[in-house]
């Protein structure tokens, strides 16, 4: 379930699950996650098809300043990338 955890919201506190009613934003960072490229690829893929309108890849660029074709593939993709 790629989607599980933001489909089920804060499920530990009623408090919390309350004020944050609806989740429409994914983002992905820690541990630079845009090494692997064909795992962010994939998941990007998911993502576009998916009912979230926001998906944030945080990554702290180099492999993009060292790659344009994994930058084109990044950027042909619906989502953002940051």
């Amino acid at each position: 379930m790629l989607f599980k955890a933001a489909e089920q919201g804060i499920t530990y506190s009623d408090y919390w699950r309350k004020i944050i009613r609806k989740i429409d934003k994914l983002r992905l960072s820690g541990c630079e996650p845009a090494i692997g490229k064909e795992h962010p690829l994939s998941l990007l893929q998911y993502v576009e098809w998916s009912k979230y309108k926001l998906f944030i890849l945080e990554a702290n660029g180099i492999i993009l300043g060292n790659d344009k074709d994994y930058v084109k593939r990044l950027s042909s993709l619906k989502t953002g990338y940051t």
